[in-house]
């Protein structure tokens, strides 16, 4: 009641009394000791601070969640599933239920990179790794048909693009990072990659030279611009990089 007084008077704002009143404050940035708000918050009610967890921290939570489901998982599952998620605990837990459900009387309780690959839903911008793999094996027709399901998809051709152009720019660093012959842990800490796009990368990365990913970037850097200028379509666009792959 206190809060909600101090709130009336200060702001203006009516806070009907029908009921509990739940209020919700968004600070920015560090919440100085001596903020009024907060003082009066700790006078009147709970406070409870829920600071950002590390990396690290957070791995340890996931891997606690499987363990909850009576599953373990492995480090290059565990990447591509922190990649997936993100920061989002939430969506984590309920990923976690969702594939302890489909396991549901099965005897395996290890959590494999390809049982993921197979139920979890992807972020879009991992779709471009398929479309890197087509470019670095020459398979043109798998490209275009990739592209093309994508887009069928509701994916922005924009959007799928600047993916491109940003895993081709991860691709140059690695390539000349693995030509100085360091590992993909170096990587990994050297370029600030996550660790399973670091990893990723550096498996792609051999099967251009630093020649050939300097050509294709600057292709799709133009593609970039012609689309955004409208002088061509997307898929003639990316028609035209593939054929002269």
């Amino acid at each position: 009641e206190g809060i909600a007084a101090h709130i009336e008077s200060k702001r203006g704002y009516y806070i009907p009394e029908t009921g509990p009143v739940v209020l919700l404050f968004v600070e920015y940035g560090a919440v100085k000791e001596d903020n009024p708000l907060l003082l009066l918050c700790r006078k009147e009610g709970r406070v409870s601070a829920y600071p950002k967890l590390d990396v690290r921290k957070r791995r340890v939570v996931v891997k606690n969640m499987w363990g909850e489901k009576g599953m373990s998982i492995g480090e290059e599952a565990l990447q591509y599933f922190e990649y997936c998620v993100g920061e989002d605990l939430w969506r984590a837990s309920n990923e976690i239920e969702k594939y302890s459900a489909l396991k549901k009387g099965s005897k395996e309780a290890s959590v494999t990179l390809e049982d993921l690959e197979r139920y979890l839903a992807p972020r879009q911008d991992l779709s471009v790794f398929s479309l890197v793999d087509a470019f670095s094996q020459k398979q043109k027709k798998e490209a275009l048909i990739l592209w093309g399901k994508l887009t069928l998809e509701g994916a922005q051709p924009l959007a799928l693009v600047g993916s491109l152009l940003w895993q081709l720019r991860n691709l140059l660093l690695v390539r000349a990072a693995v030509d100085e012959k360091l590992s993909v842990s170096d990587i990994t800490r050297e370029l600030k990659l996550h660790p399973f796009v670091a990893r990723k990368t550096y498996g792609q990365a051999k099967y251009f030279s630093l020649e050939e990913l300097k050509r294709l970037y600057e292709k799709v850097f133009w593609f970039d611009a012609d689309i955004k200028r409208g002088s061509t379509d997307a898929m003639s666009g990316f028609e035209r990089i593939v054929v002269n792959l």
